[in-house]
């Protein structure tokens, strides 16, 4: 499993290796709402595939924290991982706000 910072690291390679192909880039603010509640907030500077994807994984990254912190026991602390954060996304709304 992949830290936070070997996530951002990742992107942000990738977005080195892109960045010669892409737009301009736009001040976004990216949010995610489930059921009147909002899971996440956050501004990004996306200007391309590779950009709004480090905004999503860096989303998915600190959801996955937030669950790890309910976690009550190591073995919900496995179980937590990956399906909570699903769990979580599922039924969620993503809004993109130009800034």
């Amino acid at each position: 499993m992949l830290t936070r910072w070997q996530t951002l690291q990742i992107c942000e390679k990738r977005k080195a290796r892109a960045h010669h192909f892409a737009g301009p880039v736009m001040r976004v603010r990216l949010e995610l709402v489930k059921g009147g509640r909002r899971l996440h907030q956050g501004t990004y500077e996306i200007d391309d595939n590779a950009s709004f994807g480090a905004a999503c994984a860096d989303v998915w990254v600190k959801l996955r924290e937030a669950c790890a912190e309910r976690a009550t026991s190591i073995g919900a602390l496995m179980d937590t991982m990956h399906e909570s954060v699903l769990d979580e996304l599922n039924g969620a709304e993503i809004r993109v706000e130009r800034l």
